[in-house]
């Protein structure tokens, strides 16, 4: 009896000692690749930065521009397309914040889900048309995912997700990439909030993706552009003078616009900047302006502008073992209590007896 008395308390104490240690053997199996995949999250996290620090200013450069210059791209020389950004982002007022608050912190495989992107949009603004009259302001958007991610197919996406959408169509920005979505240009007033309903890929089936943390880059742009494909200014820029001299003359033209004649003041020839509807005349006859002046004002209300986030590919593995491995403390320490209980019924009895 005192033997058995005796060894009731070992019991007690080898079962604290060593049940955490058999409920970690336990389920060593199943925690095995959350371990492992999160050491390659750690180990690949700055490589996979560095590349995409590397690529992901080229892509923006040409998605900058994609909503009115994508013609351009396609025909004009490289240093062409350095000087027209230049000269993009110097007319540039406004850029538009992009909040990431709308797109989840991690996705399981093979799910649909949404990524919104709220473009800051002013119904007091308006923006000058190519007619020269004052409209409402266009929004466009582009979405740049992790290889593999895609827009979901139509027959996969809730009626929730499907009512937030509206009427907004999405395509890919080139048929071998879909992981790019554009949106645009749409009315402002409606869509100054576009969800992107996305579909994540599933390591099972594609063998090049894994279970790691991945960028997401958005760029958003409100107003019209200040540049046709052809090359050409739009009516949405500043006019700047051709040459310096003397205004000698101002003819306001009958369907809008301005005819500004420049006199020379090297030579004394006549130099004609045509001044299309829409943007404000600054200078008057008899003024004398120099070289590159502005003529107008800037009518752009518009711009672009771009941020990051980033999501997490998650391995429903991992989330079972997890809860699984919670689950398991809580009975542990249920078990625990009737056994405390028992160990002090034995100790009572040892002081009473």
């Amino acid at each position: 009896m005192a033997k058995k008395k005796a060894f009731t308390p070992l019991l007690y104490l080898a079962s604290i000692v060593f049940l955490p240690w058999w409920i970690s053997l336990l389920f060593q199996k199943s925690l095995e690749s959350w371990v492992t995949n999160s050491w390659n999250t750690r180990k690949f996290e700055n490589f996979l930065n560095d590349i995409e620090e590397k690529s992901i200013l080229e892509k923006f450069i040409e998605l900058e521009e994609l909503l009115f210059l994508e013609e351009m791209i396609k025909e004009y020389s490289e240093t062409h397309l350095q000087n027209l950004r230049i000269g993009i982002h110097k007319e540039t007022i406004q850029l538009i914040k992009i909040h990431n608050e709308g797109r989840p912190q991690a996705v399981l495989p093979n799910t649909i889900f949404e990524a919104v992107v709220r473009i800051p949009y002013d119904t007091q603004l308006k923006q000058v048309l190519a007619n020269g009259k004052k409209g409402g302001l266009n929004v466009g958007a582009v979405l740049i995912l992790p290889e593999g991610f895609e827009l979901a197919p139509t027959d996969r996406i809730s009626p929730e997700i499907k009512e937030k959408m509206g009427n907004l169509s999405f395509q890919s920005y080139r048929p071998n990439q879909k992981n790019i979505l554009v949106i645009g240009p749409v009315p402002g007033q409606k869509y100054s909030e576009i969800t992107f309903p996305i579909l994540s890929p599933d390591p099972a089936t594609k063998k090049d993706i894994h279970f790691l943390k991945y960028p997401i880059y958005v760029g958003g742009n409100r107003g019209r552009g200040q540049i046709y494909p052809d090359g050409s200014k739009s009516n949405n820029t500043v006019y700047n003078a051709t040459t310096s001299g003397i205004v000698s003359k101002i003819l306001r033209k009958e369907k809008g616009g301005y005819e500004i004649t420049i006199a020379d003041a090297s030579d004394g020839r006549q130099v004609v900047d045509i001044i299309p509807p829409g943007p404000e005349l600054l200078v008057s006859e008899g003024e004398s302006i120099k070289l590159d002046q502005p003529l107008t004002s800037n009518p752009n209300v518009g711009g672009f502008g771009q941020g990051d986030a980033e999501i997490v590919l998650q391995d429903p593995l991992r989330v079972q073992g997890l809860l699984f491995f919670f689950a398991s403390i809580i009975l542990a320490q249920i078990f625990l209590v009737p056994k405390k209980k028992q160990f002090e019924k034995v100790q009572l009895s040892e002081m009473n007896f």
